[in-house]
């Protein structure tokens, strides 16, 4: 599905945890990485060439750490803000896929995703990979994507919702079985005048989640369940990820609204940032 992906590192730990995690990359097809880390102007000040020799020591070791996994890498030392040199590098690089890793609290279970990764993502103009990291000890747990069992596609049947689809589409041709088709009833949008209508909606949109399905079917899926639930979809969503049978979430990163969503953060944006599993971004056609 992705050939080739371009790995941010900030070399933090975080970021150590996220390159001894990648094995799970190859369920979606990757088999070369470009690793990148980028230095921020503000944070040189005149000594570009000192920082550099500081720090390649360290991105060569976590370079070699990707390359005993069996990937292809090459890793690069930017210079510039990283929203800016992330898009640059994957451009560059033709990398197909980007991929940022963020830390799951295991006391309260809860996502954080700051920082670098936060920064990615308002920004990424490639597909976007956030990967969740726990604390747990044994790899085959901390691990995300080791195995691709169950795929959640949220959908408000927007274009760009649409645009995503195929992605599911291509997991199903490399082997994925199960997945899940989503779409919330916004309460907030149908409460005040079109509660009564509830029924109406229900059948419409139950019928396009059916020829979704039947769409995958075809390409091989075997178990592809569709789930219509009234509520708020950031708190829907989220609700189904927290299941604990789901591997990957795929979505569109805008969906309608795309101008006001802008400034409020859209529920794709949300879900990256508090899902408890990995959430695949497909972006907006701009």
């Amino acid at each position: 599905m992705f050939n080739k992906a371009l790995i941010a590192t900030d070399l933090s730990d975080s970021s150590e945890q996220l390159v001894r995690c990648t094995g799970g990359l190859r369920t979606l097809g990757v088999q070369e990485i470009v690793l990148g880390f980028c230095i921020r102007l503000h944070e040189v000040q005149g000594v570009r060439a000192n920082v550099e020799d500081i720090l390649k020591p360290d991105l060569d070791r976590q370079r070699a750490a990707l390359e005993r996994q069996g990937y292809a890498v090459k890793a690069e030392l930017l210079l510039g803000d990283p929203h800016v040199e992330v898009n640059r590098l994957a451009d560059a690089k033709d990398c197909e896929l980007v991929v940022v890793g963020s830390r799951v609290h295991s006391l309260a279970g809860e996502v954080f995703l700051g920082g670098l990764a936060g920064e990615i993502l308002h920004h990424c103009r490639q597909p976007l990979l956030v990967l969740r990291l726990s604390a747990d000890k044994d790899l085959r747990r901390a691990c995300p994507l080791t195995t691709l069992d169950r795929v959640l596609f949220p959908t408000d049947f927007s274009e760009n919702a649409e645009h995503a689809f195929p992605a599911v589409i291509r997991l199903v041709e490399d082997g994925l079985k199960s997945v899940v088709l989503l779409h919330v009833q916004d309460r907030t949008k149908l409460d005040r005048h079109l509660k009564d209508r509830l029924e109406e909606f229900n059948a419409i949109d139950k019928e396009r989640l059916e020829r979704l399905k039947e769409h995958l079917l075809s390409k091989g899926a075997q178990d592809v369940q569709v789930e219509l639930p009234y509520g708020l979809p950031t708190e829907e969503i989220l609700r189904r990820t927290r299941r604990g049978d789901i591997s990957l979430v795929v979505m569109g990163s805008q969906g309608r609204g795309f101008f006001s969503e802008v400034f409020l953060g859209t529920v794709s944006h949300n879900i990256a940032r508090h899902a408890p599993v990995p959430v695949l971004l497909i972006p907006a056609l701009r």
